[in-house]
């Protein structure tokens, strides 16, 4: 039930209200009197009363035969005293000993939570069930209407047949109208302990949260006091076997029969559900234009769980911070005949009733259910307007122990996620988070030491801590004692991620010429304190501080060493280098130097790569680009246990990643390393200049079709071929389009398959422009081994690689300058002739003026207005057109990264279907379908069969033309308000999960969100400088420090940040890290599948292509023997 924070509901007011007793006293309930007994309490006179309440059941659509499951029946023990004094009570209802009511205006029965009601009138008979067999009914039964009407009471015959006593009436010598209803209990809590001569002892338990209290009754006879006990152990004996018939019956409606046959040992077994209050839609508004809604599960009269409030919403959303979760533990029994599924009643903008039935089946499915009023007595609360969407599933262990946890976390307060690595920065450890100024200020760092020669040499303190190995021999080491140990095996790494198609094994080796970025502090000798910020997929870790250092070197046995787990292919590692700065995130941050982007996407495995790249403050914006921020060096290696697997999981473009940080310090490293210093989704009028003129840079790509066209009409060479030890150019591209221009001229109907053969050519071509290419930094996997390793797996993996110092750098700096001068020259060539046609349109202009203007305009001018801030009016139209220049510039980047193959394995797929579409494309009869649809289309639309159509359909009175237009429109309406609807749907769910995922997240690994792009989105791709290199390297045995890795790395495995579960989600588990065997990836299945299907069409038009035409050849043939 959605509630609303700013009303007070009657709960909140202080009512203690039954709702299960509310809900039983509906308009159509009975209550049929089964025995009435005078008795004294405590030398009191008391009325007790048994009594069976009767309400029908709703309608199932089910055929039943059994007209006794056709009234919900219950009974009662109601206890009633007298009343002395003879006044109105606006708290109860007096009825006499017909149960009639006496004073039915706004007066209500108050109990301590026995009963309680509003406001009602309820039919009373006496009258058994049809199911029960005792007594025939008796006659003192008048209508709620009929106040005055005096009712003839008959004595019953006695039924020797069965137990019941039939309780004779009495005249009573009070007056009968003064007996008010205290107390009515469900027999469930009342149990007979024994029975004295007239006196029978009673344990009554009023309140459910209470324990039973003992009262003693003393009837007129000893005969009475039996028939009570024995009466209320049938009736107790007659509910247990309407209990086990109802659950029998709800348990076949909700498809179990299984257990409906087994009711004596399913009707006990407790379920434990997890329930999620997921959200409402489309709420009433209370608050003059919102609410403040809540939501309250009430089970029977038990509140489950009661979330938080949203203020101001009337489409809220609730997740964990709200209180969205909770546990319900519940009996079969209880959940199918106590009570009606969990149900929502509190100050009401709605409420809804959730089914056993829906309740018992659920598995983590949305369910939504429309919110209705609640009538209790004749008042009514509540609108018939919005949604409520809830999550059910059974409770796991995982689940109960993640509840109490968070509940504890909650307590604390706590920002810090919990699976976030504990800050030790009060710990105040050299090469942990560095040291403080004033002792990195003072304390020595380069000594001067005499060797055994005599000769001096200058040693540096090992930063940021010696050797624990060997402490005394690296305190203090030379440069090249320093370069010598910078280059050895690391100690340890750090196995980070849950990625399972490859391993990346990265050290962080050195940085050089750095900035000081120490300020002041700098002209008295203090140094940048450097360390470097890794982000990849949803890993993030760091380095130690390196202190006082503008050429760091990060030494084999600090923290330096990380294994990278990946999920996708096309996923970059980004390295960003910080000056460390002690003190509080608002007053200190650690300040960016430089970032750059490891591509990994044409790195082969078995290869281990020296990269070193140039430092940039950012990767996007080109006019506050700074390039003078020094280099950093990485070694690094990849692994790849399936080469197909790590092919096809590049087949679905990645999901959004986002990395959560504990504090504002560690968020802002991690936000720099991924976006650099300046954030583009931030409103700024240089962001959307940036953005436009990066668009505008597209137009380059003109100079490159042109040039290309060039060599192509030209007959240029574009292959170099060796004949008897000369080398020729041959002209393969002119060719091949030459060959393709004469068939397609011939043959119009393979214009589709050589359109696709195009964009495969046109693909080829820019892969083999880009391995032609002198830098070997700019190579990528080309198409044939690509392909190999989709068709022979592991037996096709790349080789490794060899790559020198410094190859062929003068001939790629060349061939760089060469293209830069040609687009140079084009575009001052173009600025040129751009330049001139503008000229001569300002002196058009300027001819035009003189005579007069084109068209005079001579209406009067209008004063200008006065703007007070016209960049903040502007925001609200151009913040919308930054955003979508942002998203245009991204997929332009993608795109151009597939044309050029930055994006090698995405490149590969585009082409191979394009081939593939080519081929299939080949073989479809283009001419015949063509030719077929215009005649068939010629027949229908211009042919006389539109006659009839006139005729039949369109010619009739003008208002039966009007009702079928009303009605095309009607539909037409409808099915856009449908789509609509589904539309807005999808996305409200997707939020949801977006909004789920996050608080999650924040209570995993802290508070602070940053989103990880896979792709590459960087406007500037960095490139490693020439100085880089590969060499060959064993990958059958991984050495880490020169100790063979063992599985017991994987104990000290650090999770990635990936959560998986619907409801409650759980962080991923830990996988094999080293094992030969690796789980497939879950993408294999689809595509291989896709790739047989495909494969099977080829197939099979290639066989008709060929095969159809010689069968008809064959049958044409042998008609023409037979004939003959």
């Amino acid at each position: 039930m959605i509630g609303s924070e700013s009303i007070s509901s009657p709960l909140q007011a202080g009512s203690n209200l039954n709702t299960e007793d509310a809900a039983l006293f509906e308009p159509h309930t009975e209550i049929v009197i089964l025995r009435e007994f005078d008795v004294k309490k405590n030398g009191r006179n008391r009325r007790i009363t048994l009594e069976v309440h009767r309400t029908p059941l709703p309608e199932t659509g089910l055929p039943n035969n059994d007209n006794s499951h056709a009234f919900n029946e219950k009974t009662f023990l109601r206890i009633s005293k007298f009343n002395y004094f003879g006044f109105k009570n606006k708290l109860a209802k007096v009825y006499n000993y017909t149960g009639q009511s006496i004073h039915s205006d706004d007066a209500s029965i108050v109990s301590q939570d026995a009963t309680e009601y509003n406001d009602y009138t309820p039919t009373i008979v006496s009258a058994q069930p049809s199911s029960r067999n005792t007594n025939s009914a008796h006659s003192y039964s008048p209508t709620p209407g009929n106040r005055n009407s005096n009712a003839l009471l008959t004595v019953p015959e006695s039924d020797t047949e069965n137990n019941s006593i039939a309780s004779p009436p009495r005249v009573h010598t009070k007056d009968p109208s003064r007996w008010v209803s205290r107390y009515l209990l469900d027999l469930d809590r009342v149990q007979i302990s024994s029975l004295t001569d007239k006196r029978v002892t009673v344990n009554l338990r009023y309140k459910a949260d209470k324990d039973s209290e003992e009262r003693h009754f003393v009837f007129i006879s000893e005969h009475e006091a039996k028939d009570f006990r024995d009466t209320t152990q049938h009736e107790k004996i007659q509910e247990r076997a309407r209990a086990q018939s109802k659950l029998a019956s709800a348990l076949q409606s909700a498809g179990l029969r299984y257990q409906a046959k087994n009711i004596a040992a399913f009707e006990t077994e407790r379920l434990e559900f997890l329930v999620e209050i997921v959200g409402a839609e489309d709420l009433a508004a209370e608050d003059l234009t919102s609410s403040d809604p809540y939501v309250v599960c009430q089970f029977g009269d038990q509140i489950l769980h009661k979330t938080k409030y949203i203020s101001k919403n009337l489409n809220p959303v609730f997740t964990l911070r709200k209180n969205a979760f909770f546990l319900w533990s519940v009996t079969v029994k209880d959940l199918f005949v106590e009570a009606d599924g969990i149900g929502e009643r509190h100050e009401v903008l709605g409420a809804a009733t959730v089914p056993a039935k829906d309740i018992f089946n659920a598995k983590e499915e949305r369910l939504c259910y429309l919110l209705k009023p609640i009538t209790i007595g004749k008042k009514t609360k509540g609108h018939n307007k919005g949604k409520i969407a809830i999550r059910i599933r059974r409770a796991t262990e995982h689940d109960k122990e993640f509840l109490a946890t968070y509940e504890e976390y909650r307590k604390k307060n706590a920002t810090t996620g919990i699976l976030s690595k504990a800050d030790k920065s009060k710990k105040k450890e050299r090469g942990e988070h560095g040291v403080s100024a004033l002792r990195s200020f003072t304390e020595t760092k380069v000594r001067t030491f005499i060797g055994d020669d005599g000769c001096k040499s200058l040693k540096y303190k090992a930063m940021p801590r010696p050797d624990p190995q060997k402490t005394t021999e690296t305190e203090w080491m030379s440069t090249q004692e320093i370069e010598t140990n910078v280059m050895k095996p690391s100690r340890k790494y750090e196995y980070i991620g849950n990625g399972k198609i490859a391993r990346v094994y990265l050290e962080i080796l050195s940085c050089d010429n750095l900035p000081n970025m120490e300020g002041v502090m700098g002209r008295f000798g203090n140094k940048t304190d450097g360390f470097v910020q890794i982000v990849y997929e949803d890993c993030i870790c760091k380095t130690e501080v390196v202190d006082d250092k503008n050429n760091p070197r990060f030494l084999p046995w600090t923290r330096r060493a990380f294994v990278l787990h990946t999920n996708y292919p096309s996923s970059v590692i980004n390295l960003g280098v910080f000056d460390y700065d002690p003190g509080a995130a608002l007053i200190n941050d650690h300040d960016l130097i430089g970032r750059a982007s490891v591509d990994v996407t044409n790195l082969r495995p078995g290869t281990e790569y020296m990269l070193n790249y140039t430092l940039h403050n950012t990767s996007i914006i080109q006019k506050k680009r700074k390039s003078n921020l020094g280099t950093i060096k990485i070694r690094l290696r990849i692994e790849v246990d399936d080469p197909r697997a790590y092919l096809l999981a590049s087949l679905q473009l990645p999901p959004s990643i986002y990395v959560n940080s504990s504090s504002s310090k560690d968020f802002e490293c991690v936000h720099q390393t991924c976006c650099g210093e300046y954030n583009m989704n931030r409103y700024s009028l240089d962001t959307i200049k940036e953005l436009v003129d990066e668009l505008q840079n597209h137009q380059r790509i003109y100079y490159y079709i042109y040039y290309f066209m060039r060599a192509l009409i030209l007959w240029r060479g574009s292959h170099t071929v060796s004949i008897l030890g000369k080398q020729f150019s041959v002209p393969v591209n002119s060719i091949c389009t030459f060959l393709m221009a004469i068939k397609l001229v011939e043959n119009p109907h393979l214009l589709p398959s050589f359109s696709f053969l195009t964009i495969g050519f046109v693909l080829m071509y820019s892969m083999a422009w880009r391995n032609t290419h002198p830098s070997p930094w700019w190579r990528c996997p080309n198409f044939l081994q690509l392909a190999k390793i989709l068709a022979f797996g592991n037996s096709a993996g790349l080789e490794p690689e060899m790559i020198a110092e410094n190859e062929r750098a003068e001939e790629a700096a060349c061939f760089d300058n060469k293209w830069t001068e040609l687009i140079e020259s084009a575009e001052k060539k173009t600025a040129a002739r751009a330049l001139e046609v503008a000229k001569e349109q300002g002196e058009l202009q300027k001819e035009l003026d003189d005579v007069g203007g084109a068209d005079a305009e001579i209406t009067s001018k209008v004063g200008p207005r006065v703007n007070l801030n016209p960049l903040q009016v502007a925001k609200k139209y151009l913040f919308p057109i930054q955003q979508m220049l942002v998203s245009a510039c991204e997929w332009t980047r993608f795109a151009k990264n597939i044309l050029l193959w930055e994006e090698s394995y995405y490149s590969f797929w585009v082409t191979l279907l394009s081939f593939i579409l080519a081929f299939v494309s080949f073989f479809v009869p283009w001419v015949f379908i063509i030719k077929w649809t215009a005649r068939i289309t010629a027949w229908l639309l211009f042919g006389p069969l539109m006659k009839i159509v006139d005729v039949y359909v369109l010619t009739s009175d003008d208002e039966t033309a009007a009702e079928s237009e009303a009605k095309a429109q009607e539909a037409d309406r409808l099915g856009r308000k449908k789509s609509m609807e589904k539309m807005i749907e999808g996305a409200r769910v997707r939020n949801e999960l977006s909004y789920k995922l996050r608080d999650f997240k924040q209570y995993f690994f802290g508070k602070f969100l940053t989103k990880v792009s896979i792709l590459k989105a960087d406007r500037f791709i960095d490139i490693p400088l020439s100085t880089s290199t590969a060499t060959p390297y064993n990958n059958k045995i991984s050495f880490v420090g020169g100790d063979l890795v063992t599985s017991d790395a994987a104990a000290n495995r650090e999770r990635g940040q990936h959560l998986t579960g619907l409801m409650i989600p759980i962080v991923k588990e830990k996988d094999e890290i080293l094992g030969a065997v690796v789980e497939e990836h879950n993408l294999d299945s689809a595509p291989i599948e896709s790739m047989k299907m495909g494969g099977a069409i080829c197939i099979a038009a290639t066989m008709t292509y060929f095969l159809v035409p010689f069968l008809i050849y064959m049958v044409k043939s042998s008609a023409k023997y037979l004939d003959i």
